[in-house]
């Protein structure tokens, strides 16, 4: 199976990654901004911001 890529990412200066995610469906620019209020090692390592604001979304750092 072949795999696409849909995002392109960056470190940025401020720590963590930028880029954009593109798809059919959606075209974005975000942020990838480490949670620095993780609790345990199972809470998610960063938080995705579209712009300033906060997304419910969270992911978890990791090696492919």
């Amino acid at each position: 199976m072949r795999r696409r890529i849909i995002g392109r990412f960056k470190r940025s200066k401020q720590g963590g990654w930028e880029g954009e995610i593109s798809t059919l469906a959606i075209q974005r620019q975000i942020r990838l901004v480490p949670n620095d209020d993780r609790v345990s090692n199972r809470a998610p390592s960063f938080r995705v911001m579209l712009g300033w604001h906060h997304r419910s979304v969270s992911c978890w750092a990791g090696t492919t």
